[in-house]
């Protein structure tokens, strides 16, 4: 892009020589920029997911833990509880027959003998008393009885009767009693025997119980796989990062090979040459080139000569030797030095 010196004029050492149009390496060093950039923001974003993931996998498993833990649980409760509900239901069901049975052969057969009995005893109150009242009317119209004897006998034969009445709506009040109570027998037995049946069903709750704890085991078991996939990403992160670092590593490249688009000198010396005009193309120093010269400085103040000497001379001469040097383009300037290599 631009040569600044000329041949045969002297240069410093950091003076700017020439610059290499940078648009090309800044373009590569943008792009490798928004690479880097956008690989970090990748790599940061899969971190990020990753913790997310690990947080809820760990959630998940402590959960599938706590439900394996109580599905354990009930799974091995589960068959003593039917046991035991079928049991009790069975032995409701046995009392309430032995009730009903009771209520049968025991209680009513006494209860209604009773309740006859008093029956059949004010039935017969009822003839004494109607024999006797009418032994007393026959007796009062002879004269022999009062007339007070004759009413105290009627009043005798109508307590008789409601005597009679009352045990009779006993017995019936006893009778009904009876079908009432033993309605609510067959309504218990009903009962029971709908308890025992709901009992006997409900037994399929062990296999459920057993499917869901096997259930939990395989939640459990996809949880601690979940959570071995968030250490698989961990690896994929780290390729990631490895893909970060080897862009931050060209992008120092670049920005290096851009620093570089202006030449300066490195010493202080001589332009001996410029290889190179403004507008012609450079390659760089890389495997398969040693790079453009673009211009020859040297350092005029210590330089070396080489130069071919006899045998007979040569066997003479020693390493750190004086040397006087005479050059045909500076006859009058003499060049000094030592033998520094034979």
């Amino acid at each position: 892009k631009a040569l600044n010196v000329d041949e045969g004029g002297r240069v410093k050492a950091g003076q700017l020589v020439a610059i290499i149009d940078p648009r090309e390496t800044q373009l590569a060093v943008d792009q490798t920029s928004s690479q880097a950039d956008g690989a970090r923001s990748a790599a940061e974003r899969a971190q990020i997911e990753m913790e997310q993931r690990r947080l809820s996998a760990r959630s998940d498993l402590r959960s599938a833990n706590s439900r394996l833990l109580q599905a354990e649980e009930e799974s091995k409760a589960q068959p003593e509880l039917t046991r035991a509900a079928i049991a009790q239901a069975r032995t409701a069901l046995a009392s309430a027959q032995r009730e009903r049975e009771r209520l049968l052969q025991s209680a009513e057969p006494n209860q209604r003998f009773a309740a006859q009995s008093t029956i059949d005893e004010a039935k017969s109150n009822v003839a004494n008393t109607e024999a006797e009242l009418n032994r007393d009317k026959a007796l009062l119209a002879k004269g022999y009885v009062s007339q007070k004897q004759v009413e105290d006998d009627q009043l005798q034969v109508e307590l008789s009767h409601t005597r009679l009445q009352s045990s009779k709506d006993n017995y019936e009040s006893l009778t009904a009693g009876f079908s009432h109570e033993i309605a609510k027998a067959d309504q218990s037995i009903k009962q029971m025997q709908a308890a025992l049946d709901t009992a006997v069903a409900n037994s399929i709750q062990d296999r459920i119980k057993r499917e869901a704890y096997r259930s939990a085991v395989a939640d459990r078991d996809k949880s601690i796989v979940a959570l071995r996939d968030v250490d698989a990403m961990k690896k994929g992160i780290q390729q990631n990062w490895a893909t970060v670092r080897q862009l931050r590593s060209a992008l120092a490249d670049g920005q290096r090979n851009l620093g570089e688009t202006e030449l300066r000198s490195p010493i202080d010396g001589l332009v001996t040459k410029k290889d190179i005009r403004v507008g012609e193309l450079v390659t760089s120093i890389s495997g398969f080139s040693s790079g453009s010269p673009i211009v020859r400085i040297e350092d005029r103040q210590s330089m070396k000569v080489q130069l071919d000497v006899n045998e007979i001379d040569a066997a003479r001469m020693e390493i750190g030797m004086p040397v006087d040097v005479t050059v045909d383009a500076l006859p009058d300037t003499p060049l000094h030095g030592v033998v520094s290599k034979i």
